[in-house]
């Protein structure tokens, strides 16, 4: 997983959004590029957090950090 970027923090904060942290997880192992559909056959799990409203004094920053420390550790 790559480390979240400013961005989804700005979105979050203007929009004024609850977030609710999700993980999928096993897709990349069944996956081949080439196809648009899954060519071998595994598991797939999907996970969901509790919902989340951050501050509205919270930075863009503070914002994308926490969502990554939530979706990591699901």
């Amino acid at each position: 997983m790559k480390e979240f970027k400013a961005g989804v923090g700005l979105l979050i904060k203007e929009l004024d959004a609850v977030v609710v942290p999700s993980k999928i997880q096993g897709v990349f192992e069944i996956m081949d590029y080439r196809f648009s559909w899954p060519q071998k056959h595994g598991n797939v799990t999907i996970r969901f957090g509790d919902p989340i409203r951050f501050p509205s004094d919270a930075s863009y920053e503070e914002i994308a950090k926490r969502l990554e420390h939530e979706v990591r550790f699901l």
